[in-house]
């Protein structure tokens, strides 16, 4: 009797556990049913929130002006990817042996000499690739919040106006007398407004406020812009061109030569011809041929002459001659040609400052921040 009641609330407690496991089984699977009924429209809502926007079907002008700005900073990536090269050994020992020759029995031009002067008497030579960058149709500074975005190399070359201008005021302070040799033909370093006034925030416009307030300084700042044998418009805007090589001249400023056709084995190599460049793509600023020959050397001060004086058959042009890579021809008769050829040479450099043997061949510090 007493077994038969055990084995009866036995059975009824085992009926009562597995009702109770089928009812928890029901819930549970209730409840997940609804999470998954509720929760992947809401994972899906919050997801479709990270999507990036130029996933999406419609492409705003939002999206445009983004995707055009990460392409301009990856573009000024590559055009300042040989900054490096300013740091290596320059082998100007034989550029100064050929000077003494080419230029025994002839006194320089009144510009070279005066640069000399300064530069013997402790001024600096500071030498610029970009100054800010053009938005809108004006130079702006460099975001700092988003200046990590830019190649290091791009830093390494350009500087912010307001840096641009600390710098010519600490060379001013320190020496007597500074050189600006501002490297090529950028809309950066010469910018006009719709009005015609000169953008305050590019190099030219720094320059010139800096001499409006200074004007004892008039006389010991050398402005020189150097420019590249080029087919595109020099200085970027190309209406207005002549107007900016007539300011140019007004204010007492210098053009003169950049070496475009000096370079290194490992680097890009275009052929210069009567025609241009044969590589259309490559910067014109570029370490260029690697075989220079004395026919280059001439062809060179032709083809970058006549390109400058198709703005103004009047144009002057200083015998002067930027060695932005630091590097000479293997040909020394090309190398006899440049140093006959050319009265004053600036080489770039970056880190420790090289001796230079010849007051003909000037150091030219590259700024930027590194």
């Amino acid at each position: 009797m007493k077994n038969d009641i055990y084995a009866l609330l036995y059975k009824k407690g085992t009926e009562t556990g597995k009702s109770y496991t089928a009812a928890v089984d029901r819930k549970r699977k209730t409840l997940t049913m609804l999470a998954l009924l509720l929760g992947l429209p809401l994972l899906a809502f919050i997801g479709y929130q990270y999507i990036p926007p130029r996933l999406s079907l419609e492409v705003t002008p939002e999206d445009m002006a983004d995707m055009s700005k990460e392409a301009d900073e990856k573009k000024l990536g590559a055009f300042f990817s040989n900054t490096a090269l300013y740091g290596g050994k320059s082998g100007l020992g034989r550029l100064e042996a050929a000077l003494p020759a080419a230029l025994r029995g002839h006194a320089g031009p009144a510009d070279a000499e005066q640069i000399k002067e300064l530069v013997k008497n402790g001024a600096d030579v500071l030498a610029y690739h970009s100054v800010g960058r053009v938005l809108n149709g004006k130079v702006v500074p460099y975001d700092p919040a988003g200046i990590r975005h830019f190649n290091p190399a791009v830093r390494a070359a350009t500087r912010n106006p307001r840096e641009f201008s600390e710098d010519i005021l600490r060379s001013i302070k320190k020496g007597n007398g500074t050189i600006i040799a501002l490297i090529g033909s950028g809309r950066e370093l010469f910018n006009l407004l719709p009005d015609r006034r000169t953008d305050p925030d590019c190099a030219a416009g720094i320059l010139m406020r800096f001499i409006k307030e200074r004007p004892g300084y008039a006389d010991k700042l050398k402005v020189i812009f150097f420019h590249p044998y080029c087919q595109n418009s020099l200085f970027g805007q190309p209406g207005r061109e002549a107007e900016k090589f007539t300011r140019i001249a007004e204010l007492g400023w210098k053009n003169a030569f950049v070496g475009i056709d000096l370079g290194k084995a490992d680097l890009a190599k275009p052929l210069l011809t009567e025609d241009g460049w044969q590589d259309k793509n490559f910067w014109p600023e570029g370490p260029g041929i690697v075989s220079f020959t004395a026919a280059h050397v001439l062809l060179d001060k032709k083809l970058t002459a006549a390109r400058l004086r198709r703005v103004d058959k009047n144009m002057a042009m200083s015998d002067f001659y930027w060695l932005p890579w630091g590097t000479l021809p293997r040909d020394g008769k090309a190398l006899a040609d440049l140093a006959r050829d050319y009265k004053l040479f600036f080489a770039g450099y970056s880190g420790e400052k090289p001796v230079s043997g010849s007051p003909a061949l000037i150091p030219a510090r590259v700024m930027g921040e590194k």
